[in-house]
């Protein structure tokens, strides 16, 4: 850059991410290698010609939450608990770390569960259908979606949803992935005030404390070498550092869930 300047936004921004861009700009514009201090979060980071600043943010006390994980790892348990949801007239996402992993969900549950409202979501739609099921979607779960199109709606998707898209769901499933992703993936569930039904509502949310259902492998303190290539064989290729997902899903465990925002 010559003489520009950049601002960098994210969500989920580790803090080694955040030294490694700023070491790229330093370079780039020969500046001296900067050093950073807090780990807070929300946090604005100013980085200048003759200093590094680093301001640590208030959070609205409105988007503050509590963020529950449950486990499972049988497509019976998937079933019974997307059964309840649907009988509750609630609205779900399953969201898949493949296309072919959603493919042969939705077909599944496509055919097994008749009377259910299901759609199917990911990036390899031509334009023109991907345009019209994202709109849809959106009409479905976005922000002023109400009972009426959210009421007993079922979505199995990929990563799509993950950003960009405003959808909020009542109820969100997840394969096991990076948890930084998982993350991401939970800023889709009661994302907006809602009453107990799913209406848009202007004070605080109705619905129960929000819960991340997470799709993974049967937990082994001592994991073996396949120990998620046998559950995802198709997503082991996507998330290649299967160590980093055991320790995340080993976090989660510890916890019994996270808060957002927080470090």
């Amino acid at each position: 850059m010559a003489g520009g300047s950049a601002i960098l936004l994210s969500a989920t921004l580790p803090k080694a991410q955040r030294e490694r861009l700023m070491r790229a700009f330093a370079e780039g514009t020969g500046k001296s290698k900067p050093t950073t201090d807090k780990t807070d979060y929300p946090l604005l980071t100013h980085f200048n010609d003759e200093s590094v600043e680093e301001h640590a943010l208030q959070t609205r006390s409105e988007v503050k939450r509590r963020v529950s994980v449950d486990f499972i790892s049988l497509r019976d348990q998937i079933e019974q608990q997307l059964s309840k949801w649907m009988e509750q007239g609630d609205c779900a996402c399953w969201i898949c770390n493949t296309v072919a992993d959603a493919h042969e969900a939705y077909s599944w549950l496509k055919s097994t569960h008749t009377e259910w409202q299901i759609d199917l979501f990911h990036a390899r739609f031509c334009l023109a259908d991907r345009i019209t099921i994202e709109n849809r979607v959106l009409q479905r779960f976005g922000k002023k979606s109400d009972y009426n199109q959210r009421a007993g709606q079922l979505l199995i998707a990929t990563q799509v949803v993950e950003q960009s898209l405003d959808l909020d769901f009542d109820h969100l499933i997840s394969d096991l992935a990076p948890i930084d992703l998982l993350i991401q993936r939970a800023g889709r569930l009661h994302r907006h005030r809602r009453d107990v039904k799913g209406n848009p509502i202007n004070n605080h949310d109705q619905r129960l404390e929000p819960i991340l259902t997470i799709h993974a492998p049967e937990w082994q303190e001592e994991p073996t070498p396949d120990w998620f290539k046998q559950a995802f064989p198709r997503a082991q290729a996507v998330y290649e550092n299967h160590a980093q997902l055991w320790l995340g899903m080993k976090l989660l465990k510890e916890q019994n869930g996270f808060r957002m925002p927080a470090a």
